[in-house]
């Protein structure tokens, strides 16, 4: 939950009246991870209380109802959309690859602003998953 991340997040508070009038959807977010912990409420998490624990804390550790310790947590939460936006690493693609990788076998869709693993494995994903 970085810059990207919390943009986004903002982004679709914004957005949430017209998403529902336009398409009649409600997207919620699940999960939110940074290097320091995991916020997840499978009924959705509040957005603006995220974004307030983020800014103040430094991290969505702090967020109520977190997750101290989720090993498999793109494999167990129960999801529609992965968004990955790990940084780019050049030289392996990794974690991003590692993520999206394990997002599609577990029949998630997935969204990256991450470019690196896609510059890295791009040809070889399809015969991964």
């Amino acid at each position: 939950m970085g810059v990207v991340g919390q943009s986004f997040i903002k982004l679709l508070i914004n957005s949430s009246d017209s998403l529902y009038k336009k398409y009649g959807i409600k997207p919620r977010i699940v999960a939110c991870i940074d290097s320091k912990g995991i916020a997840y409420s499978q009924t959705g998490l509040d957005l603006e209380k995220l974004l307030l624990v983020k800014e103040k804390f430094g991290t969505v550790a702090h967020y109520p109802n977190k997750i101290s310790h989720f090993e498999n947590y793109i494999e167990d939460i129960d999801a529609e959309v992965f968004l990955e936006l790990t940084p780019t690493n050049l030289t392996s693609g990794e974690p991003g690859l590692s993520h999206i990788i394990t997002a599609l076998k577990t029949k998630k869709n997935v969204i990256t602003v991450n470019k690196g693993p896609l510059a890295f494995s791009f040809p070889f994903i399809d015969r991964i998953v």
